[in-house]
């Protein structure tokens, strides 16, 4: 195989790799010695996303998802988000909740070991599901690019060696800037983790999944929270936005956007319309931001 996968996108492998390893031990170390938390949470976190999100969660999702309704669920891409969001709710915060409950009610005085436990927690996700990827990755792109693809499909055959062959060409034609934003998305998933489980420690929820919302807003009433706190709430989605947007922007053809990247539909009349639709959600965006904010100062 002639071609070769671009500089740029092995480049970009690296910023994500260091994203998504390095930066959950920049902040276990800092938290140590620069603000005397405890290592315990750190490791308690991870323990928690391995138990409840890598092994619990996935038993009920091959459970439901292999059933009748399972094939209805993945049918449909709001079903699988509602359905998504919810089992992480319902895992994650549950984990969190026993966590702080019983091993680390100890050690609760110290604002810093809730920050230690969410680097723990949104770390060893960032670690497993997105930082080994890109090891991965990157370690094919190194094969294909010093012609050593053999070493990767040499002992494969049928199937296994078509699947391996079109891996191959997605790291060479996929745009460099693909393998950049999956770190910047783990970047954002690791600093709410962080205070999120801070909130947490004081008894406010995190504002996550649909079960971790009415939790939230029927349950935990508190008056620290100022109306200036409701604009982060648009914060990760103008961070998906701008990763939607570029991927469609980026596969359009004949002035429409490609098969299989308009994702909600929201460019239906073309590239222009995203000027049209972008806005709208952002406001319904801010609009659920300030109306759970009311809601839960009633």
């Amino acid at each position: 195989m002639s071609a070769s996968v671009p500089t740029l996108s092995m480049n970009f492998m690296c910023i994500s790799i260091a994203i998504s390893v390095l930066l959950p031990i920049a902040l276990l170390l800092y938290f140590r010695f620069r603000k005397n938390a405890n290592i315990l949470p750190f490791f308690v976190g991870c323990g928690v996303m391995l138990l409840f999100a890598f092994v619990l969660e996935q038993i009920v999702h091959s459970i439901v998802l292999t059933s009748p309704a399972g094939t209805k669920i993945q049918g449909s891409i709001w079903l699988m988000a509602l359905y998504g969001g919810l089992m992480a709710g319902l895992f994650e915060e549950t984990g969190r909740f026993i966590a702080f409950k019983t091993v680390l009610r100890s050690r609760r005085n110290n604002d810093y070991n809730a920050l230690m436990y969410g680097a723990g927690h949104g770390g060893f996700e960032a670690m497993m599901i997105f930082g080994v990827t890109m090891i991965n990755n990157l370690t094919w792109s190194i094969l294909i690019n010093s012609g050593n693809t053999e070493m990767i499909t040499g002992k494969l055959s049928g199937e296994a060696l078509a699947q391996a062959e079109q891996a191959i060409q997605t790291l060479i034609t996929m745009p460099s800037y693909q393998f950049l934003m999956g770190g910047l998305e783990r970047l954002f998933a690791i600093i709410p983790y962080k205070s999120q489980v801070e909130l947490l420690e004081e008894k406010q929820k995190k504002l996550n999944p649909l079960v971790s919302i009415f939790t939230f807003v029927c349950f935990e009433k508190t008056k620290k929270i100022a109306f200036r706190h409701t604009f982060p709430g648009i914060i990760p989605m103008l961070i998906y936005a701008v990763y939607y947007v570029a991927a469609a922007m980026t596969h359009i053809q004949n002035g429409m956007i490609a098969p299989g990247y308009d994702w909600y539909g929201f460019f239906f009349a073309g590239a222009r319309s995203v000027v049209i639709v972008l806005p709208i959600v952002i406001a319904l965006t801010y609009g659920i931001s300030v109306l759970l904010w009311k809601w839960n100062r009633r």
